[in-house]
Order: C-alpha cells, then sequence, then structure tokens
C-alpha cells in the first residue's frame, strides 16, 4: 500500500510542535493524561488557530489506516467514518480513561507516519507488510519531515522520496531531486538510501544525496557512511583525506565529516570538502542560494531549479562572468535585481515564461 504525502501547509515550527505533542502523549505509554498535562495541550491549541489545524493534518491521514476516533472530542473533524466500528474509542467529557487510550493509537500513528521533531523512539515499525510512505516537493517547494524512527529528512526543489521500513532495515529510495538525512541511531537496523545506481549506507549521521542528470552526489556532514556502486573507477590514493577511504574490495567507499562522492556506473570525484564549500553546497537548507564566485552560467542553472520561469543567457560574454552573494531561494525578482544593480546584467522580460540576460551595456566584459 503506497501513500503520497504532499507536505502540510503550516510553518515548520508548527509543525514540530504538533509532532512534539504527539510525541509528548506516546510517551505515556497507556498511563491516564494528567489534568497538568491535558490543561497544557488545551492551552497549545487555543494559543493559535494553526495547532489544531497542524495536528489535524497529520489526523486526516489515520483515517486512511482506520485509526483515528480517539480524536473526536478534541478534533471533530479528524473522526472517522461510520463505518469500521472496530476501531472507535468512545471519548466523553472528562473521561479520562478513553484519553488515556490516545498514547496506543498515536503509536500506531509514529510508527506508520512521519511526525515533526523530538527523540527517535527504539524501535522501528514492525508491521509486515509495511507500507510505502512517497514524499514529494514541486518546483521551488521544500519541506521536512521526521520519519518514523526520529530520523529527519529535509527535501529540496522537485525531489521525491518513497520510504518504507522493516524490522530489519530503514529503506528509502530517492527517485528525484535532493534530499538531507540526519539519521537516529539504532545500529540493529540500517539506514539505506538507494539513488541512481547505488546505495548509501549510514547508522547515524547526516548526509546529503542529489540525483542529478543520471549522477548522483554524496555529501557528509557528520559521522561517516559507506557509497556503493557497482563498480569503482579509482585505486585508493595514498594522498586522500584519512576521513575518505576507498574500498576497492568491496566496491564502495567510505565517507567521513566533509567527504564527497559522485557516482554513476562507477565511483567518482572522491574528494574533502573544506567546511565553507560544505556550507555553500547545504545553504538550500536554510532557505539560501549562498553563490562565491561560480560563473553566471552556473548560478543561472542552479537558480532555475527552483522556478518555472526560463532563464536565459544571450549574450555569451557575461556566461563566464563571477557571481558573489547570499540570496533568499524564491525571490527571483530580488536575485535578478542584484543582477543588474550590483553585476552590469541586463535583465529583460520576454513574457511571463521566459527571462532573457545580456550585458547592461557594450563596454560590460566577464
Amino acid at each position: 500500500m503506497r501513500n503520497i504525502i504532499r507536505f502540510p501547509s503550516s510553518s515548520a515550527q508548527v509543525r514540530r510542535e504538533a509532532a512534539a505533542w504527539l510525541v509528548r502523549l506516546d510517551g505515556l505509554d497507556g498511563a491516564a493524561l494528567s489534568p497538568q498535562l491535558e490543561s497544557e495541550l488545551r492551552g497549545w491549541l487555543a494559543a493559535d488557530s494553526r495547532h489544531a489545524q497542524a495536528v489535524v493534518d497529520m489526523a486526516q491521514l489515520w483515517d486512511a489506516m482506520d485509526c483515528l476516533s480517539v480524536l473526536a472530542e478534541l478534533f471533530p473533524a479528524a473522526a472517522p467514518p461510520p463505518q469500521r466500528p472496530a476501531w472507535r474509542w468512545m471519548l466523553y467529557p472528562g473521561a479520562v480513561a478513553g484519553l488515556a487510550s490516545l498514547a496506543v493509537v498515536l503509536t500506531v500513528y509514529l510508527l506508520l507516519f512521519p511526525r515533526e521533531e523530538v527523540a527517535a523512539p527504539h524501535t522501528v515499525a514492525t508491521h509486515s507488510s509495511p507500507q510505502e510512505l512517497v514524499y514529494r516537493t514541486g518546483i521551488g517547494e521544500q519541506s521536512e519531515a521526521v520519519l518514523a524512527d526520529g530520523s529527519t529528512m529535509a527535501l529540496n526543489t522537485d525531489s521525491e522520496v518513497r520510504v518504507s521500513y522493516s524490522k530489519r532495515e530503514r529503506t528509502l529510495y530517492l527517485t528525484r531531486g535532493e534530499a538531507f538525512f540526519t539519521v537516529a541511531k539504532n545500529a540493529h537496523v540500517p539506514f539505506v538510501v538507494h539513488a541512481g545506481r547505488g546505495k548509501v549506507r549510514a547508522l547515524g549521521t547526516a548526509f546529503s544525496v542529489w540525483v542529478k542528470q543520471g549522477v548522483t552526489e554524496v555529501m557528509v556532514q557528520e559521522g561517516t557512511v559507506a557509497v556503493e556502486v557497482g563498480a569503482v573507477a579509482m585505486p585508493p590514493s595514498p594522498s586522500a583525506s584519512p576521513l575518505v577511504e576507498v574500498e576497492t574490495g568491496r566496491k564502495s567507499v567510505t565517507l567521513g565529516v566533509g567527504g564527497s562522492a559522485d557516482y554513476a556506473d562507477t565511483l567518482q570525484n572522491v574528494s574533502q570538502l573544506s567546511p565553507e564549500h560544505l556550507e555553500r553546497r547545504l545553504a538550500w537548507r536554510e532557505g539560501k542560494w549562498l553563490f562565491t564566485g561560480e560563473t553566471l552560467e552556473e548560478v543561472v542553472r542552479e537558480v532555475s531549479r527552483y522556478t518555472l520561469t526560463d532563464i536565459t543567457i544571450v549574450d555569451p560574454r557575461i556566461a563566464d562572468l563571477r557571481i558573489g552573494g547570499y540570496f533568499d531561494i524564491g525571490k527571483l525578482d530580488e536575485f535578478l535585481s542584484v543582477l543588474q544593480d550590483g553585476f552590469g546584467v541586463s535583465v529583460t522580460s520576454v513574457n511571463d515564461g521566459l527571462i532573457q540576460l545580456s550585458a547592461l551595456d557594450t563596454s560590460v566584459a566577464p
């Protein structure tokens, strides 16, 4: 069974708080909800109208799993359909025992669906037929989710990840785009991301994977990962950083902090990135474009990933113009304004879907 998850429209902070509440209740482990905790929950719900909506957005997924009715008191809109009585818990005002059963259902939810924050539970989903969840972002969209084991996943523009957890392996498939994973430690259940013609295996680490034009790029921010493909293109280099270990026998490469590797049919471009380079490459996680001297051609290629507008360099003399700056992702008009005012680039809007770049005057040279 497959569920396609469109990320909720609520802010990331609100979603994190909502998820934290779900996990806090899950931690009761069947115990009664105390009057103080119930009071705090109702206070949080009353503080902002988005709070209830954020939980309802998640709870709506439960309907497909036949396990929603315990939220009927706090979230009437999320009540289950009248059929399927086997999954109903009746909640009456002031019925503490009914509220206590919320933790049981939350456990089911947290194992099967993503949540937004907090510590990982001690176990991974153990259902015999894992449900596949599909996470997607459109062009220009970015979002985050917390997976069933407490790992977090951030998706960049136009990306898709399929998640299928089992007792033996936390399996993810990056079918397109770019994702950053912060992995919850579990030595008994490997975390494996399949992308392109290879896979990336980690136990407790933070790393990114980007599938682009037939090539997959892996970068490590924390811990170590093992990248495995069909063959290894190069022998171990004696001058390589100790954080990068090429294992030709296993046809893989082990990357440490700052380690980077590309692969298609074979491993290639195994390198050690400086902290500054790594920060620049992962700036998208902060909603930024960070350029430090890339050519205009390279910059336009990157910016174009986030918009349906066709940005074309029609004057070849400016293709190699070096660009530097810190820009907000998605604010295309501001970016183009800086190109024109700060770098001597003429920006011409031909129509709603086409922008042409040329030299501002004939004296401009790259």
